[in-house]
């Protein structure tokens, strides 16, 4: 700047320091004074700039340049962006503002203050091609997508989320509404957004809404909040998909599975049904016909006696033997019998039944075998009782056949309404393979308790045994 020109020297004073460009001018567009800011920006010296004037610099064929100096002189400033050149003859967008105003000596002057804004153009660029990317691969989506603020006014809706709900994007971004949700599921889907938070930013809803074509259809809606630097939920954006079809065949399979169960407890129930006949008729029928033929040999042997016959003949020694088959085959009725059906279990109880169990289980293998029966009632419903005494023994045998332990300790005891039975070992401990496994044996106990509402779990830890925990509830469901 002209030092001997006093306003230029205060000028210079208040913008020697600007980062912008700042360049003092004519309306008639010569230029008069350019600061440090200027010339770097624009690769020109301070005299070259003057020399030059506004059409060195400012890119003549910018459309927007008429309409902005037409603005200035009308209004006596102007603020927005123009295309300014360098020296190089690279263009670059600006933002400027520029303000008529008399100088001392009464001459209209100008005051333009310039900022390059390439950098803030390319970041905007990104941007938006960034939003652009992000609008294709959402449209580009099957499933419904929206973005509402706090209060439920949407910021953005994709047109598969418009096509399902029968909405038109304009008629949803800035304004409220709410897919239709059936009324009983509303509830649900308010306590589970709620419990959005910076540390639970995402909650998964199912529920079911009225589609355009007037279906119910359940939806699946992953939502997921946005917060403030103050933790307050701002945005949420709601990602969901039809699932109708999977609930549908969830429903189903459930169904199949309630059927199969009730025939797995249809067909058990007939074969205990069978058991008690077979062992009563086993019982009945070959115990007596044993019996009968225990006294018969016992008659003939008296009379060989009394015909003065030794014991000692082979005749005597036969019957002798005979008798003793007997005694073996009536012996081997009365244990097929037991384990057709207890008797015990349908005289008795279940708790006599488990007590017996323990014992017959220490007598028959030598492993020690305690029973604690605490409150268990007198009467259960038949099917249970079954249930838990047959559970039992196939827990039972599978620590015979696997465990390798030396003791067994059975409780049978009820807790919150339910009745529990549970079965330890020491032996070497049911492995996770084993215990995920579908054994036919675990499933088949599994499936026995389940269809009649209750639950087989088991723990293990190698060398410390097996936990069996059994719950069957107390009346039938």
């Amino acid at each position: 700047m002209n030092q001997d020109d006093e306003p230029e020297g205060r000028y210079r004073a208040l913008v020697a320091a600007s980062l912008d460009a700042v360049l003092l001018t004519s309306p008639d567009g010569r230029t008069l004074a350019a600061n440090e800011a200027a010339c770097a920006m624009f690769g020109y010296s301070e005299a070259e700039l003057c020399a030059l004037g506004r059409g060195g610099v400012v890119d003549p064929g910018d459309p927007r340049l008429p309409p902005a100096l037409e603005e200035r002189a009308r209004t006596g400033r102007f603020r927005g962006e123009l295309t300014f050149v360098r020296k190089d003859g690279t263009r670059f967008p600006g933002e400027l503002s520029s303000v008529i105003y008399t100088d001392p000596a009464g001459e209209p002057r100008t005051c333009t203050v310039i900022r390059d804004i390439t950098e803030r153009k390319r970041i905007e660029a990104e941007l938006r091609a960034g939003e652009e990317h992000y609008r294709t691969v959402v449209e580009d989506q099957t499933e419904v997508i929206c973005r509402f603020r706090r209060d439920g006014s949407f910021l953005f809706a994709n047109e598969v989320y418009c096509r399902f709900f029968g909405k038109r994007a304009e008629e949803l971004v800035g304004r409220r509404w709410h897919p239709v949700a059936l009324a009983e599921d509303v509830p649900l889907i308010e306590a589970q957004l709620v419990t959005l938070s910076p540390a639970n930013p995402v909650v998964v809803v199912e529920n079911r809404v009225h589609a355009a074509s007037g279906e119910l259809r359940w939806m699946q809606f992953v939502n997921r909040g946005f917060f403030d630097e103050r933790a307050e939920l701002t945005e949420i954006q709601a990602v969901g998909r039809d699932v109708t079809e999977r609930r549908r065949a969830e429903e189903e399979l459930r169904a199949s599975r309630h059927a199969l169960r009730a025939l797995a407890l249809q067909v058990q129930e007939t074969q205990e049904r069978e058991r008690v006949r077979i062992a009563r008729e086993i019982h009945d029928e070959l115990g007596h016909a044993l019996a009968d033929l225990r006294l018969e040999l016992a008659w003939v042997s008296r009379r060989l006696v009394e015909a003065g016959i030794s014991p000692r003949t082979a005749a005597q020694k036969k019957l002798a033997e005979l008798s003793g088959r007997v005694e073996v085959i009536a012996a081997a009725v009365r244990r097929i019998a037991t384990e057709l059906r207890p008797a015990v279990l349908d005289a008795l109880g279940l708790a006599a039944a488990v007590e017996w169990q323990a014992g017959e289980l220490e007598a028959r293998t030598g492993i020690r075998c305690s029973a604690e029966l605490i409150g268990v009632p007198a009467a259960l419903p038949p099917a249970i009782a079954t249930a838990a005494f047959r559970i039992l023994q196939e827990l039972l045998a599978n620590v015979v056949r696997h465990a390798r332990a030396t003791r067994v300790a059975i409780r049978l005891a009820t807790a919150d309404g339910r009745l529990v039975l549970e079965v330890d070992d020491d032996g070497r401990g049911i492995t996770d393979a084993e215990r995920d496994g579908m054994t036919p044996g675990l499933l088949g106990m599994r499936e026995r308790a389940a269809a009649l509402g209750g639950e087989l779990r088991h723990e293990g830890r190698a060398g410390a045994g097996t936990h069996a925990r059994l719950t069957l509830p107390l009346e039938l469901p």
